[in-house]
């Protein structure tokens, strides 16, 4: 954590020598590193280490706000970004009571190293909330006119893109642009690494996932045992989807002489079984995010993978209509009969096809 903090104020420091050099005045060498310093910016995510971000960082500046003083307020024209170099910054959101009365809402702060009010920039919108300092702050600060001049075509060329994506997937067809414009408002795009595990059972999903590009693979986990592996050929497929049940269970009443040795019983193990696969343009996890229940499977891209997210109370906000259509049609991905009949074709299959191989070669 020291050296967290350390490498934290050193850039910090940098910061401020560069920023106190008149934009005029700023070399070539001092606007790359300005570009390596912002280049986590989310307002750069698009475009960083680029001529449109080099210029930006020509004009941006440093200003400092006492503790109390209002940064901006909910309401006022969205005209610029900030970063916090040093300091904290508290974020709140008038809101009307019960009794019609209005309230000034504590949402969260904001610490050195982070930024707030992307959304003025990003979308040409006023303020969401009020900005206030809760000790003496120093910020980098991003005019809004150098950046939309210089980034609102590109910009512009995302959002038709974006609106283009919405309207290829089904139930969105029929959306009148103003829908769909306050979709792509509300929209977070997320890049996933292969196998990087993301959606784990047990996770409370809030939104709604579409793929852009890539695929995901939804996957669960099952007890099995040494009887179901020998005997899964001899059984019929009712026979082994109720073993399957039971053994999920811990169910497993056998009586007679049909009854498995206690050392198969006592065999359980876990395997992972491949329920489905998503591609470009699927929704998934929609079943879980519309009815508010816990994830009971687990979601892995297989490949580097582009996905939108909108909030499901956002989307409701939007067209309450379209919630109910999607809470209507929802269906569980895992559907433990329909996974062991699956499970049962997959199995009798890889034994029949090692038969016929060993079959081919005893003739050869």
């Amino acid at each position: 954590m020291v050296d967290i903090i350390s490498d934290f104020d050193m850039a910090r420091q940098r910061f401020e020598r560069l920023l106190n050099i008149p934009p005029e005045s700023r070399t070539d060498d001092e606007l790359f590193e300005l570009m390596r310093l912002t280049g986590n910016f989310k307002v750069f995510e698009s475009f960083k280490m680029s001529k449109i971000h080099k210029e930006i960082c020509r004009f941006m500046f440093c200003r400092s706000f006492e503790r109390g003083e209002i940064i901006f307020k909910q309401g006022d024209e969205g005209d610029a970004y900030y970063f916090i170099l040093r300091g904290c910054v508290d974020i709140y959101m008038y809101d009307v009571d019960e009794k019609g009365k209005t309230k000034l809402n504590f949402l969260a702060s904001i610490v050195a190293g982070n930024g707030f009010g992307e959304l003025a920039l990003l979308y040409d919108c006023p303020r969401t909330a009020t900005a206030i300092p809760n000790t003496k702050t120093d910020l980098v600060v991003i005019k809004k006119r150098f950046y939309t001049r210089l980034v609102k075509d590109l910009h512009e060329k995302e959002l038709l893109s974006l609106i283009k994506f919405y309207y290829s997937i089904t139930i969105f067809k029929k959306e009148p642009i103003s829908n769909i414009l306050k979709y792509c408002l509300r929209t977070n795009r997320k890049s996933l690494n292969s196998y990087e595990p993301f959606i784990q059972v047990g996770d409370h999903l809030n939104e709604y996932c579409i793929i852009v590009n890539g695929a995901i693979k939804c996957l669960v986990r099952i007890k099995i045992n040494n009887y179901i592996l020998r005997n899964s050929s001899l059984m019929s497929e009712n026979d082994f989807v109720n073993y399957m049940n039971k053994l999920q269970n811990k169910n497993l009443d056998f009586k007679g002489e049909n009854r498995p040795s206690e050392e198969d019983l006592n065999s359980v193990y876990e395997e992972v079984l491949d329920i489905m696969e998503f591609g470009e343009k699927d929704m998934y996890g929609e079943y879980f995010a519309a009815l508010g229940r816990r994830v009971d499977v687990y979601f892995l891209p297989i490949l580097p993978t582009d996905v939108i997210t909108i909030k499901t109370d956002d989307l409701k906000k939007v067209n309450p209509q379209l919630q109910e259509t999607i809470v209507k049609y929802a269906r569980p991905i895992y559907e433990p009969d329909i996974a062991f009949r699956k499970l049962y074709a997959n199995m009798n299959w890889e034994k029949s096809k090692k038969g016929l191989l060993n079959m081919v070669v005893g003739k050869n």
